[in-house]
């Protein structure tokens, strides 16, 4: 994919809009989603109000969720979306973490570990064998499913809170959002490369945009696009237009070249990353847009106000 520089902000056609077509209440703040099968997602969050986990279809219809009952910080899907990840604090905890799969359907996790440190952020291997942990110690832990009682590999940490995780490359290369820096390790050795310089705010967000090209999404209000086939020195590519008035907290690939984004001002923007063109929904939630799925063709949004919004395209 050749991506040209962005010279305007203008809506073109190649940008889908979105109109609101379902708000479901939550109980409690939504940190995160996750796309699952049959055209259902989950949704979870979690807080001094308690924790949370839903699962619905995109037409609204609820379905039994696993019976989690620890603060859900991070959400993913394995098993082509027959299993849920969830991961975060553990209960009566103020700094354990946990990791659990659950089989949709079933009423105990398949796969269960405790950590040191919350959880702060997942991610799924392509081959549904590994999955990443990141946790507010700043540690990236590789877990093997299909060695249940083997110790994670651990990455060090490299600079703190690990806020977001993302694998590139058909998972070749995996991508964790830090204080500024975006850092990238290679698998097949588990070695870090250089980093992705560029950022002046903590990196909140990431996103596989295919093709080997990462989004990344920060505090500093901005969305930069990388190219991860190329050195770590030329693997900047852009940064879009600054639109969001607060810190972009969620990334959403909608197609290998539109882009949604998140942000604590309320408001979700879609792009087309090729140009730089966008359309914006100011006022999507009454608070921070925190999380984006993209599920049987629809949008789905979850933000601080205890809502979560279907949302179809327009053209």
């Amino acid at each position: 994919m050749e991506i040209t520089s962005a010279t305007t902000s203008k809506l073109s056609s190649s940008v889908p809009t979105f109109e609101c077509v379902n708000t479901l209440d939550f109980k409690t703040t939504v940190y995160a989603l996750a796309t699952l099968n049959q055209s259902r997602f989950a949704v979870g969050g979690g807080a001094r109000e308690g924790s949370e986990v839903a699962i619905w279809d995109t037409a609204g219809t609820p379905y039994n969720p696993p019976p989690e009952v620890e603060t859900i910080t991070s959400l993913a899907s394995a098993d082509n979306g027959s299993s849920l990840i969830t991961g975060g604090m553990r209960a009566f905890s103020d700094h354990g973490g946990y990791l659990k799969v659950w089989p949709l359907g079933s009423t105990a996790p398949s796969y269960n570990k405790q950590l040191e440190s919350v959880v702060s952020s997942l991610a799924s291997h392509p081959n549904n064998r590994w999955i990443v942990t990141g946790d507010w110690d700043g540690v990236i832990k590789i877990w093997d499913r299909s060695s249940p009682d083997s110790q994670p590999f651990n990455f060090p940490n490299k600079e703190g809170y690990v806020n977001a995780l993302a694998f590139v490359q058909n998972g070749d290369y995996l991508t964790s959002g830090h204080s500024k820096n975006i850092h990238v390790q290679e698998m097949k050795h588990y070695t870090y490369l250089s980093p992705y310089i560029g950022h002046t705010d903590a990196v909140l967000a990431l996103s596989d945009m295919g093709n080997g090209i990462l989004a990344s999404g920060s505090a500093d209000k901005t969305i930069k696009i990388w190219d991860t086939t190329k050195p770590s020195n030329q693997a900047f590519v852009k940064t879009l237009p600054i639109i969001h008035k607060d810190a972009v907290f969620a990334l959403a690939r909608w197609s290998d070249t539109i882009l949604v984004s998140g942000s604590a001002d309320s408001s979700f923007v879609v792009w087309d990353i090729t140009t730089g063109d966008y359309w914006q929904c100011p006022q999507a939630h009454e608070g921070a847009v925190k999380a984006l799925t993209v599920c049987n063709n629809m949008l789905i949004t979850g933000s601080f106000d205890k809502s979560v919004k279907i949302w179809q395209p327009k053209n």
